[in-house]
């Protein structure tokens, strides 16, 4: 059985005014299960880790994630 699960959100922290980048987050379940998140972050990690707490609400089991930057070029 596959389950196809979709989401898009986007978190935004102020620093000091400062800029933060958008991340694509992929988080590929071992049963097949799929998410898909826009995340202000300002490292790939902190996206990573927020897609990760995101999912953790659903019980998937990561396989594994993948991080792009979407962020425009300054």
């Amino acid at each position: 059985m596959v389950h196809t699960i979709f989401t898009s959100e986007i978190k935004s922290r102020r620093r000091n005014s400062r800029f933060q980048d958008i991340y694509e987050v992929f988080v590929y379940g071992e049963d097949n299960e799929f998410a898909s998140f826009e995340i202000m972050a300002d490292t790939a990690s902190e996206a990573t880790a927020e897609a990760e707490r995101l999912v953790s609400d659903d019980f998937v089991n990561i396989a594994y994630i993948t991080v792009n930057n979407i962020s425009f070029t300054r």
